[in-house]
């Protein structure tokens, strides 16, 4: 998510991936560890074993009821 755990640049820009970068580089630990603890949590929430697991079964409890 933009500004929130890293920053995003346009497909196939380099220059927009330079300007990225020279964004991050500069910016103080603070605001880096913040976007490592924001991509933490949305992975834990996001990415957790056991809701990936039950994304798994609804998906194909879905597919059952449709055969």
């Amino acid at each position: 998510v933009h500004n929130y755990n890293g920053l995003l640049c346009k497909m196939k820009d380099a220059d927009d991936l330079a300007d990225k970068m020279k964004q991050i580089a500069g910016l103080d630990n603070e605001a880096l560890q913040q976007f490592g603890r924001n991509g933490r949590q949305k992975m834990e929430t996001e990415y957790d074993e056991s809701f990936v697991i039950n994304k798994y079964v609804q998906a194909l409890n879905r597919f059952k009821k449709a055969s």
